[in-house]
């Protein structure tokens, strides 16, 4: 059975105890008539956004991250034949959508400007990159510059004999304000060098001109065997994994139990003290890096960040020490990456007998070659290390919110709105000022206990996968690369599909090549990878780049969501393990315990035996 078109979003019915969800978020995030919403087709975009949005998150992802990327393919840029990505909000979870532009006179004039600029940035790639770079540490030592105060009982005196003219209470408000800008800013120098996937879709389109009908996997071989500080903190998990065996620690962090009790073990010998010195220096900034696909956008309360919860850097290391004492590799097969990725590369080359054509082809190769790399960098520094860093600053002001008894638990911060908090902190410094107690346990424990209730209710509540009218046919290349946003795919979803687990095959995209056998183990959430042995195949919605050290363990990848250019599809042509990406079923078909073919050269996966 076929639908004609996707609901739109006041047909959708709702979880119960979730109907009042527009209180939640800003006006300015919500499906719009005003905007022109409703003629438009919108896919979810739980590549990026799989859990409901708290209130504080929403403020930050429909207000700071929507402008910045929105801005830049609209103005900065900008991209001649589309407008968009457009975000809105709907029941706690994201939606995009774009708008093709159809005056020819308009595409021409944004292209001579996309043509003008992005061809500065890309002659001048390495200067523009370090530039940023610059701009981007310089920043994440603003970050971690910012520093809450309880406020003292009275100003210090050196306030007052420096004749300062400002407050303890001043300065609270005014860091926090800070802090704010500071997110909302990021999101533009996050932004900036986005150009970069360009450079991989021009290859693509000189590659498909030259070689018709050449594969979009066979695209991204020629270009990956990436050199990127995004592998950074799991090569140092692999040097603390060989050095626990040096020290003669390597059994105890194997068998660990809880973080607290290993160190404490480790702390009786001469070696444990040394390993848990290495351990510790390399905290920073090495296990500031998240668990989520996208760690930056959620609170470290719902996917913590290694920082937040040792255990998972610690089940990781255990991993790899299990691994280098039986003798096994536990490095990157970058030397065959980069041997298969070259004799490809070759063997296209040789295909062209055209002088300029193997020219223009060298020349788009090179480009691609030198930007595309940014792709995985960026992710290091804004979605891991400079947004935990940013998240642990909320939770310190969460803390100093209970300390002053305005909110119960530091946690309820992340269910007030940004401004919302803002006006808690003037609660505080007015309660400071009059030598009372503030008014906000009176005020905000009820509406945080609804709004937990409504993301809770949002939480176990399947959203439908589009909304609004279905495109004719899906053109634009960053859907279909990114999201894995087809034709097909959306033509799928009109239909009405009913026993995912009757399958017996599962179709997606081939994410990254080869082919593996193993059974299947549903991972969820990063906490559930410590149940993962070794030769099983990961099952996941989506994964994070930092579940990387499981890609030593897994024999294979299936994901539900993304596209060849996704994070998932990336990171697993550079660990060289077969994936299956963008099934939409995959979760929901096959079962911990099932055995599995994952075909990541055809994008099929086979389920050969049913568990049980």
């Amino acid at each position: 059975m076929h639908r004609e078109r996707f609901p739109l979003p006041e047909e959708v019915e709702v979880p119960k105890g979730a109907e009042k969800w527009k209180d939640l978020y800003p006006y300015l995030g919500v499906f719009s008539r005003q905007k022109g919403d409703y003629g438009r087709f919108w896919f979810q975009d739980n590549l990026h956004f799989p859990l409901p949005l708290t209130p504080f998150e929403a403020d930050i992802l429909t207000r700071y991250h929507p402008a910045a990327i929105g801005s830049y393919n609209s103005r900065v840029w900008p991209i001649p034949a589309a407008l968009g990505p457009f975000y809105r909000v709907f029941a706690g979870f994201i939606y995009i959508s774009s708008e093709n532009i159809t005056d020819e006179a308009e595409v021409k004039r944004r292209a001579e400007m996309f043509k003008k600029r992005a061809g500065f940035y890309f002659e001048n790639w390495e200067e523009l990159l370090e530039k940023w770079r610059k701009k981007t540490r310089d920043m994440i030592e603003e970050f971690r510059r910012i520093e809450f105060k309880t406020l003292p009982e009275f100003e210090p005196e050196e306030s007052v004999f420096q004749a300062r003219g400002l407050t303890a209470g001043y300065d609270l408000v005014a860091e926090y304000d800070k802090l704010m800008l500071l997110w909302e800013k990021s999101w533009y120098y996050h932004f900036e060098m986005f150009i970069a996937y360009g450079s991989a879709l021009a290859f693509a389109d000189v590659a498909q001109s030259l070689f018709p009908g050449i594969s979009s996997k066979t695209v991204f071989a020629m270009i990956s065997g990436i050199k990127s500080p995004l592998w950074a903190p799991d090569e140092r998990l692999k040097e603390l994994a060989r050095s626990a065996i040096k020290h003669g620690v390597g059994d105890l962090i194997v068998r660990r139990g809880k973080p607290e009790d290993l160190f404490s073990e480790l702390g009786r010998t001469a070696e444990g003290k040394a390993w848990l010195e290495e351990f510790e220096s390399s905290k920073y900034p090495y296990f500031y890096a998240g668990t989520a696909q996208q760690p930056g956008f959620y609170n470290p309360t719902r996917t913590p960040s290694w920082i937040h919860d040792l255990s998972i850097p610690l089940t990781f290391i255990a991993g790899y020490v299990e691994r280098a004492s039986k003798g096994e590799s536990i490095e990157r097969p970058l030397e065959k990456i980069a041997k298969e990725r070259d004799r490809i590369t070759s063997e296209y080359l040789e295909l062209l007998k055209n002088e300029r054509n193997r020219v223009t082809f060298q020349e788009a190769l090179n480009l691609a070659r030198k930007a595309w790399p940014y792709t995985e960098e960026h992710n290091w520094w804004y979605d891991n290390l400079m947004w935990t860093i940013a998240w642990t600053k909320v939770l310190e002001l969460g803390k100093i919110l209970v300390r002053q008894r305005v909110v119960a638990d530091e946690s309820d911060i992340y269910y007030l709105k940004v401004d919302e908090v803002r006006m808690a902190l003037h609660d505080i410094v007015l309660a400071w000022s009059e030598d009372k107690n503030p008014a906000g346990l009176e005020y905000w424990p009820e509406i945080i206990r609804e709004r937990r209730e409504m993301i809770r209710a949002l939480e176990k509540w399947r959203p439908p996968k589009a909304l609004g009218e279905p495109p004719k046919i899906v053109t634009e290349p960053l859907s279909i690369l990114l999201w894995g946003i087809t034709t097909e795919r959306v033509t799928e979803w009109l239909r009405v599909i009913v026993g995912p687990e009757k399958l017996e095959v599962v179709r997606g995209l081939p994410g990254s090549p080869g082919v593996a056998e193993g059974k299947a183990r549903i991972i969820r959430k990063v906490g559930e990878l410590s149940q993962l042995k070794e030769g099983e195949i990961i099952v996941s919605p989506v994964t994070s780049p930092m579940w990387s050290p499981a890609f030593g363990v897994a024999k294979g990848v299936i994901t539900d969501i993304g596209g060849l250019m996704s994070h998932t599809a990336i990171v697993c042509r550079e660990y060289g393990i077969p994936a299956v990406i963008g099934t939409g079923v995959a979760t929901d078909a096959i079962k911990t315990g099932d055995l599995v073919r994952v075909d990541g050269n055809e994008g099929v996966v086979s389920i050969l035996k049913r568990n049980g």
